[in-house]
């Protein structure tokens, strides 16, 4: 079972952390936290969310799912959602899919973060 949890960034404007580590086997559960998660750091104002999936080698079409669900609500928003999937099969399945059109993927959380400062940057 996959482990899925928040932090929060506090350099610069907040940005939420989720991170999924471990095997994912797409369950009821597994997507209702991811999205729980996600739905927290809205409550949080935060200007954008990383989703940091570099804990996880297959990414369960019901993950891509929730990621895309959560993606749309985010723009909506007007936050970001950006990945973190530096490589293997979960990254190999983002791109393959065309997601990173809308969600931006990178190599490291500190990536991650440094595109969402920027982009907040530029809104001011």
């Amino acid at each position: 079972m996959a482990e899925i949890r928040s932090t929060i960034s506090l350099e610069g404007p907040t940005i939420g952390i989720v991170t999924v580590a471990g095997e994912v086997e797409g369950s009821d559960s597994e997507v209702a936290a991811l999205k729980a998660e996600i739905q927290a750091m809205e409550g949080l104002d935060a200007k954008g969310v990383v989703v940091d999936l570099s804990g996880i080698d297959f990414l369960p079409s019901r993950f891509v799912g929730a990621l895309i669900f959560a993606v749309t609500r985010a723009h909506r928003g007007g936050r970001a959602l950006v990945g973190v999937a530096p490589k293997g099969r979960a990254r190999e399945h983002i791109e393959m899919l065309g997601l990173t059109r809308t969600l931006p993927c990178f190599g490291t959380v500190a990536e991650a973060v440094q595109y969402i400062q920027e982009e907040s940057a530029q809104e001011r």
